[in-house]
């Protein structure tokens, strides 16, 4: 009975001491709970470093990196349990999310280096990841921002980026989306050149050793993008050539100084003299008689 008593004793305490492990990997951030983890594994703790990657995985708050590098401890401590099935499990998982993943332990044992060189050599078909993208229609030229969403599988994803060409250019300029909010977008740069022409581009997902999971378009057939023209500005032929302003109305200023003398006229004591001009007699206009005005 006292045998029995201190084993449960001692089953109760691993297991406290699994579930407090495990709590602590939660709380921490997710570098500081991956190093007390292989720490775990490295000091052969394997039974509460299995439950820790476990709990580990489990967390949302995963950058593409962190999930993979769970991925190796856990198929590592697979391993060293001589559990191959979960091993190969583990390491489907990985690949799959990474076909280029490089093991990130120097000092792995021959066993675990052989059983990630058999499954980097061999993987599985990539996980799908889902691009979601629309080409912007620009009425006016203006540098295009192009925005991405990833649909199932955004978690793979360690970088989007967008490789495209200009007019003429056949060679592709790569530019790296910046992500917000679960959007992902690239302000792309406008020519000097005032005709309409099209921008060529391909959008990539990238896990994190670089392979491309996913992409939109491709070198052969990439997404298109029409640039309008550029607004022209107004030369000094178009404003010659536009009917001058006012119209009949280019008198206006005499009648003005006409109306100013008129008004001053009464101040000052100017005045009219009418005065009649006669000229001689010229065929049958007879004598002209033309009013003069002065000031």
């Amino acid at each position: 009975m006292t045998s029995r008593a201190g084993s449960s004793l001692v089953a109760v305490a691993f297991f406290a001491a699994l579930l407090a492990g495990v709590a602590h990997a939660q709380d921490a951030s997710p570098d500081q709970a991956l190093a007390e983890i292989r720490e775990m594994a490295l000091y052969a703790r394997y039974r509460e470093a299995l439950v820790a990657t476990q709990a580990f995985l489990e967390r949302a708050d995963l950058s593409a990196t962190q999930r993979n590098t769970g991925l190796e401890v856990l198929a590592t401590v697979h391993i060293a349990l001589r559990d191959q099935p979960a091993a190969s499990q583990a390491l489907q998982q990985l690949y799959a999310r990474d076909p280029q993943h490089q093991l990130s332990d120097p000092d792995a044992s021959p066993p675990v280096l052989s059983a990630f060189g058999r499954a980097r050599g061999n993987p599985p078909a990539p996980v799908t990841v889902e691009i979601v993208h629309e080409a912007p229609a620009l009425a006016t030229r203006r540098p295009p921002v192009l925005e991405v969403r990833l649909g199932a599988n955004a978690d793979a994803v360690d970088e989007l980026r967008i490789r495209y060409r200009q007019g003429d250019d056949d060679r592709f300029t790569t530019v790296v989306m910046n992500a917000r909010d679960g959007v992902a977008s690239a302000r792309l740069p406008v020519l000097d050149r005032e005709e309409a022409y099209t921008v060529h581009y391909v959008i990539e997902a990238l896990a994190p050793s670089g392979a491309v999971l996913a992409s939109r378009g491709s070198d052969a057939e990439p997404l298109a993008l029409a640039m309008p023209e550029a607004a022209r500005a107004s030369t000094s032929e178009d404003a010659a050539s536009q009917p001058a302003a006012g119209g009949g109305d280019d008198l206006w200023w005499l009648w003005t100084i006409i109306g100013v003398a008129i008004a001053a006229g009464g101040a000052v004591g100017a005045y009219f003299i009418v005065q009649e001009v006669t000229g001689p007699t010229n065929g049958s206009l007879d004598t002209i008689q033309l009013p003069l005005v002065r000031f």
